[in-house]
């Protein structure tokens, strides 16, 4: 055979070899691929940053932070308990209680929340009384105490113990709910949101003060819907001590009516607020409040449901019932979920929509929220859900991060009672979606450098996403055992990196022969 005919030979193969990587790595680009899951924290594994001693419990809880920080906290062998964080550094504890520890014990519902700054909550229990701290690096700052004087309030009054919607934004400022003691104090007073510094707390809003811009009504109860931004400008749902419910926002001394059962709603002429349903708002980064509410008319009979945007005087809708949907002609909204908001004014809702022949449809949507018929589709009822063979049967809801990657839970086809099939997805902004974990789903996972197999007993807890598409995830096995792992988006080749690729293993062929 002649020089130029082996050549011709060489690169025929050549050729082949480029075609049938590039049919693979397309076929990779589409393909059902599970995150890349990384353990943390096993039960039975030797506790991070302590000598001798193994976790015996699963992780009673994890948080996350918007950078991909990880806290957990799980018991001991040696009859402690204890916090840990995750980050770049890895892992390592930041506070123990129990016998011989700092603290006697911690309070789950108010500890663990964490910041892209390093700072964590933490409630600690010293007997009858408890402490809301915040660690930052070695420093700790203590908050505020059961047995001290609550700052701004009438002599004598302290908080009680027992601390709800603990958190900390990225820009350092704490909130917390707490009910209030000592003299004066009655049921009909007692509920407190506190929000600030960490050194300098102060009342938001207190049951039984004067519900603003409603004249003649009172704060009452206070509820859990809370949010705020990294700033510290907050939103707040609220049921009034006349039964009615409203939303304000604002920050301490400047707190302001943003809307109310009952009244007038903007754009919409002869109809008004019904229940704000799920008693849930959140505040932009530009300190806009989202909220969802039933809209009636002047017999209180409803008419929809609607989302609006927007602050104290200046609310407008987004999306409405009857509203034209972003994805097919003649198709309307007739329902619309809870919103999730990033920080950059992107909004991810559940909502059914019709077309005109009377078929719906459940969706999953993204858009910016002054633009929402610009959306993007994450998912639709009736999909396959990514690696599995099974139907997705309705979608609870989810997050959305500020690059547009998608969090988002679902049910699946073929399960019986309400607490089985059930997983999570993610959907990153610029490739397919990705299996995070589902009832039943074989994971495959390296454990001190062996491949280990376990099946899932439950669906995982997730922590939320992070900035850069991380999922923080509690996760229990068939097996026996479970614990925290990190889920991260398996990096699938782009199509540059693809043809790259390609090119060199071809050309590796060729010189190969030579």
């Amino acid at each position: 055979m002649t020089r130029s005919s082996l050549y011709l030979k060489d690169s025929i193969e050549a050729v082949v070899i480029a075609g049938l990587l590039t049919c693979f790595l397309a076929r990779l680009a589409t393909a059902d691929v599970p995150v890349l899951l990384t353990p943390i924290a096993l039960v039975g594994d030797a506790a991070a940053g302590l000598e001798d001693v193994v976790y015996t419990s699963y992780p009673i809880w994890s948080r996350s932070s918007s950078d991909g920080r990880l806290t957990w906290q799980a018991d001991l062998s040696n009859g402690q308990e204890g916090i840990w964080v995750y980050d770049v550094l890895g892992s390592r504890p930041i506070a123990l209680a129990g016998p011989g520890a700092e603290y006697e014990s911690f309070y789950n519902q108010g500890s663990g929340f964490i910041n892209s700054l390093g700072q964590v909550t933490l409630v600690s229990e010293r007997g009858a009384d408890q402490d809301i701290v915040v660690i930052d690096g070695e420093s700790k700052t203590i908050v505020l105490s059961t047995d001290e004087q609550a700052p701004g309030l009438a002599p004598g009054i302290s908080i009680s113990p027992g601390s709800v919607g603990v958190s900390i934004s990225d820009g350092g400022i704490v909130s917390f709910r707490r009910t209030l003691d000592g003299p004066g104090i009655t049921t009909d007073n007692d509920n407190s949101w506190w929000i600030g510094p960490v050194n300098n707390p102060q009342v938001l809003l207190r049951e039984g003060d004067p519900a603003p811009g409603l004249p003649g009504d009172q704060i009452g109860g206070l509820v859990s819907g809370f949010s705020k931004n990294d700033a510290g400008y907050a939103a707040v749902p609220d049921s009034l001590q006349s039964g009615r419910r409203a939303i304000w926002a604002g920050v301490p001394g400047d707190v302001q009516l943003v809307a109310s059962e009952g009244a007038p709603v903007p754009g919409f002429p002869e109809q008004f607020f019904g229940s704000f349903i799920n008693q849930l708002a959140q505040v932009s980064s530009s300190n806009e409040v989202v909220f969802r509410s039933r809209i009636v008319d002047a017999s209180s009979q409803p008419v929809g449901d609607a989302l609006f945007v927007g602050g104290p005087g200046n609310l407008s809708s987004v999306l409405a019932t009857g509203d034209p949907s972003p994805f097919g002609e003649g198709e309307t909204i007739q329902t619309i979920g809870t919103p999730s908001l990033n920080r950059v004014g992107k909004a991810l809702v559940t909502a059914t929509l019709e077309s005109e022949n009377g078929n719906t449809r459940g969706v999953l949507m993204s858009f910016d929220l002054d633009d929402p018929m610009d959306a993007s589709l994450i998912v639709e009822v009736g999909d396959i859900a990514p690696g599995t063979d099974t139907a997705i049967t309705s979608l609870p809801g989810g997050y959305i991060n500020d690059r547009g990657d998608v969090l988002f839970s679902a049910r699946l086809a073929g399960f019986g009672p309400a607490n089985f099939g059930h997983g999570y997805w993610l959907k990153p902004a610029d490739r397919p979606t990705q299996v995070v974990s589902f009832e039943g789903q074989t994971i495959d996972f390296l454990e001190q450098g062996k491949l280990v197999q376990r099946d899932l007993r439950t669906s995982g807890i997730p922590t939320g996403l992070s900035e850069m598409g991380t999922v923080g995830v509690l996760l229990s096995f068939e097996q026996g055992g479970g614990g925290l792992f990190l889920a991260q988006i398996n990096p699938i080749p782009e199509p540059s990196t693809s043809i790259l690729l390609v090119v060199a293993v071809s050309c590796v062929a060729l010189l190969r022969r030579r």
